[in-house]
């Protein structure tokens, strides 16, 4: 992949985050932890309804993982960490120890069905 796809990658990416006003928000201007967390909860939800931070669309290479978090760390630092956890050691963990029957849990996992 090379270095002009992954940055229209990126590009989509920060364009689709923008579209949602949970985004917008100025983290500064929140009086309470409470209300930060909140926040990071709604944009968790968010991005696991954004098709390109889906991980049938990750898994078609491992470096969009983390140009997505790139981009989601400028705009969301609380959310992008959820992210990065709920993609990357999943991810990771069924790629590198799992067999063949365990790639179907990727797609299972993002759809929400449960074993």
């Amino acid at each position: 992949m090379d270095i002009e796809l992954l940055t229209n990658i990126v590009n989509a990416i920060y364009e689709e985050l923008q579209k949602h006003p949970d985004y917008k928000i100025d983290l500064l201007s929140l009086k309470s932890f409470d209300e930060i967390r909140r926040i990071a909860a709604r944009q968790t939800i968010i991005s696991k309804s954004i098709d390109l931070l889906s991980l049938e669309n990750i898994i078609q290479n491992l470096r969009r993982p983390a140009y997505a978090t790139r981009i989601m760390m400028q705009l969301a630092p609380s959310s992008s960490i959820k992210y990065s956890v709920g993609i990357q050691l999943f991810v990771s963990a069924i790629l590198n120890i799992g067999t063949e029957k365990h790639l179907s849990y990727i797609s299972d996992a993002e759809e929400g069905k449960k074993h």
